[in-house]
């Protein structure tokens, strides 16, 4: 287990691009990453109902199968418990109980801070129609006044004006999933 202490914001597509490219002059053109992200729940959604996000990521062939227990959220931070494990293939079912519910796509560029004291991501998601900007920032940092510290250094650093706290992927996933089951657009 380990915990997972970060800042999320969701930005428009002109402010992330700004802040990216303010990234890329200060540290360097960053190697982008495309993941998948599969998610899990039962047919009640009993997980998301306890904040808990059940997934298989796979980035190139790796999947890993990880549990978020989110603890702790405030605004643009978050704090959670976090398991993962390697797995040789995709389940049809987790744990006995747990389907797969959809599929989000990360395009991901990645910056390491210094002395790998945390990493910045500028995320591109793809989601049941929907394309949203993401900036996460994680940190080593103990959460408290320390990484709200660092958090704020970083977002200054970047030029990031613009900060709506975001809700977790699977959070916009699921939300995103009921909103076309109660309005019965597009297919499912």
């Amino acid at each position: 287990m380990s915990t997972e202490t970060e800042f999320k914001f969701i930005l428009d597509k002109e402010d992330f691009d700004k802040v990216l490219s303010n990234a890329e002059k200060a540290y360097g053109k960053m190697s982008p990453i495309l993941q998948f992200n599969y998610y899990y729940d039962n047919d009640m959604y009993n997980l998301l109902a306890q904040d808990i996000t059940l997934r298989v990521r796979q980035i190139g062939s790796e999947l890993t199968l990880q549990r978020k227990i989110h603890k702790k959220r405030k605004e643009s931070f978050t704090l959670s418990d976090e398991y993962e494990e390697k797995i040789s293939k995709l389940p049809d079912r987790i744990d006995g109980a747990y389907t797969l519910k959809g599929t989000l796509v990360t395009y991901r560029r990645r910056i390491f801070l210094e002395n790998k004291t945390g990493h910045i991501d500028f995320d591109e998601n793809y989601y049941l129609g929907v394309c949203d900007h993401e900036i996460e920032i994680e940190t080593q940092t103990e959460p408290g006044r320390d990484a709200d510290n660092k958090a704020d250094e970083i977002i200054s650093q970047l030029g990031l004006t613009q900060k709506t706290a975001a809700r977790g992927k699977s959070t916009r996933y699921f939300e995103r999933l009921f909103s076309l089951k109660q309005s019965k657009e597009g297919v499912i």
